[in-house]
């Protein structure tokens, strides 16, 4: 028998087993949401009642929702706020204050719109894997000190690292792609 998840107050790090950090072992997630998947995947409940069928796909949409959250770094900040502080994150980017910041964003969106290489591409990626990379660890040393305001803090400027980590995959998809086709 498939017993129902609440979603009112889930904690996405206890229905996954993981431990509530902010960093976590992205393969043991992946890991877990493919063994819950296989229990609860409605194609793999078709034969249920039809109460069993509705129950299992309600509980299969929760088990994406969650991995899409602890997989996604800001989405899990926001999510640790939430279960720890009932704080509850706004979806659009907070602008921090520091102005250093701003401008590091600013120059590498430039680099980026200035790309003419898939090298140069994947070199701006990487140097935007390794900030954001490291904003995780401030981030996790702010949760160690449980400090929300820190936290929060971090998280805005998560946010930006992580969106620019997006923009240079991007990038590099549509250097790559222009590549292929003046080869053709």
């Amino acid at each position: 028998s498939i017993v129902h998840i609440d979603e009112k107050k889930i904690d996405y790090f206890k229905l996954f087993g993981m431990p509530k950090h902010p960093k976590l072992d992205n393969e043991k997630l992946k890991e877990k949401f493919k063994q819950m998947q296989k229990v609860f995947h409605p194609d793999l409940n078709k034969t249920r009642e039809k109460g069993q069928q509705t129950v299992s796909a309600s509980n299969a949409s929760l088990i994406n929702r969650g991995y899409r959250i602890l997989s996604n770094p800001v989405e899990r900040v926001k999510h640790l706020l939430y279960i720890n502080s009932g704080l509850e994150c706004p979806d659009e980017t907070v602008v921090p204050s520091d102005t250093s910041l701003l401008m590091r964003v600013y120059e590498a969106r430039e680099m980026l719109s200035n790309c003419a290489s898939i090298e140069e591409g994947k070199s701006i990626l990487e140097t935007n894997e390794r900030n954001l990379a490291a904003e995780i660890e401030k981030v996790s040393d702010e949760f160690a000190k449980k400090n929300i305001e820190g936290l929060k803090r971090s998280l805005a400027v998560l946010q930006f690292y992580e969106k620019l980590v997006s923009e240079s995959k991007e990038v590099c998809h549509h250097l790559e792609n222009k590549g292929l086709k003046a080869k053709n």
